[in-house]
């Protein structure tokens, strides 16, 4: 019998052979012959002999967490498409974000919208600029001594309307679907540019618009601004179209035409808004500025927190909120004529190539202009500059790198 001393001692011992033969040949497996279980590079471990790891159980192997998605990220919907779909994995949001991307041939051309107004009946009443920045600005770059300098209200839109109109007919918009509003004595009643006109055909662009259609939407005119009554702009300030019978039936203000336009668009349909107008900036009220991802100089961003549409929106204007839109009779609008200009030399270009484009030579046509202004100006005068920064807003993030697409 042995004794507690020696069990004690034995106990130590086998502890010891464990010690010395930690690595122990693997048992084979059944696709090899079996080995000589009685070789020493085996050893039999007896069953009270535990590790000290396992003395409370067998580990427990925790399953991994989910991948995280960040809010912008899209999930591919078929293999066969190759193409992401608009659907992401976000909180709510105040507004639809991760549009799909639009190539060209993905939409089909429904309708078109050109508007151009002269106001030629204004110069003939002797009236004036209802804006009162532009008015300002208009004086301070024109002194006089004493008395207040002869501002034209009269704009030279009509020619730049015509020649959106061959844009657009050229990238395969029908004829039929297109209505050109201008305040031309030859045109009839329904295409005179009144408020009662505008707000019509404004829902006619949009009116039973389905998936995979594309808009065109053109204005060329003055445009102003009116303090903002529900909070949705960050510089207090909504901006306003002028109707050519503003005086009497009010201007048209940013809030209804994001209403009537933009709200109604359907899951992958297509708005382009052209605007030249002063204080165009956010005239669409889209919330995204694509300013600041195309070109040095950054837009302000719009607050516009209640925004919502499922379609695609895109706005190119022709300046910012607080800047003034500038035309000349020989071309018209600066911004249109550098517009289709730059359109037309390169069809295929990308909104960032187009957008940058169309500020490197805005830029030139500043240039010039703010020189008229030093070298007439008085002496011992500090003339006011003139800027203008064409903008791109949208209503989702998108590629500024695909083709543009009107």
């Amino acid at each position: 019998m042995l004794r507690k001393g020696n069990v004690k001692k034995l106990w130590r011992k086998l502890r010891g052979i464990l010690g010395r033969h930690r690595e122990v040949a693997n048992v084979t497996t059944s696709n090899t012959a079996p080995q000589d279980l009685s070789s020493s590079a085996y050893v039999s471990i007896p069953a009270p002999v535990r590790l000290r790891k396992y003395a409370k159980g067998p580990p427990i192997f925790k399953r991994p967490p989910p991948p995280l998605i960040r809010r912008s990220q899209t999930l591919p919907i078929s293999k066969d498409e190759g193409e992401r779909s608009s659907l992401t994995h976000q909180r709510p949001s105040t507004f639809y974000e991760g549009t799909p991307k639009f190539e060209v041939g993905t939409t089909k051309p429904c309708r078109a919208l050109i508007i151009g107004i002269n106001y030629g009946d204004e110069a003939s009443s002797g009236a004036r600029s209802t804006c009162a920045r532009c008015r300002s600005k208009m004086i301070s770059n024109n002194p006089a001594s004493g008395d207040e300098p002869d501002i034209s209200f009269v704009l030279h839109t009509h020619d730049n309307a015509r020649e959106m109109k061959k844009l657009i007919q050229a990238q395969g918009y029908e004829e039929r679907n297109i209505r050109l509003l201008l305040d031309d004595p030859t045109l009839g009643d329904e295409m005179q540019p009144t408020k009662a006109n505008l707000m019509a055909n404004f829902k006619w662009l949009v009116e039973g618009a389905t998936s995979q259609d594309r808009f065109f939407f053109y204005y060329a005119g003055h445009g102003g601004q009116t303090p903002d009554l529900d909070g949705d702009e960050a510089d207090g300030l909504d901006e306003t179209i002028l109707p050519i019978d503003h005086r009497t039936n009010g201007e048209i203000v940013d809030d209804l035409i994001h209403e009537i336009l933009i709200k109604p668009l359907p899951v992958r349909s297509r708005l382009t808004g052209v605007i030249d107008c002063c204080h165009s900036g956010t005239i669409l009220d889209l919330p995204i500025t694509q300013c600041d991802k195309a070109a040095p100089q950054v837009g302000q961003r719009p607050k516009l927190t209640h925004r919502n549409t499922l379609g695609s929106a895109v706005s190119f204007s022709s300046c910012t909120d607080d800047e003034l839109a500038w035309d000349a009779p020989a071309v018209g609008g600066w911004f249109t004529h550098l517009f289709i200009k730059e359109f037309q030399r390169q069809p295929q270009q990308s909104y960032r190539q187009l957008l940058n484009n169309i500020r490197y030579s805005l830029g030139t046509y500043v240039m010039f202009k703010n020189k008229e202004i030093i070298e007439s100006s008085a002496k011992n005068t500090t003339p006011v500059l003139i800027s203008q920064t064409a903008q791109l807003y949208s209503a989702h993030h998108f590629d500024l790198d695909s083709p543009c697409v009107l």
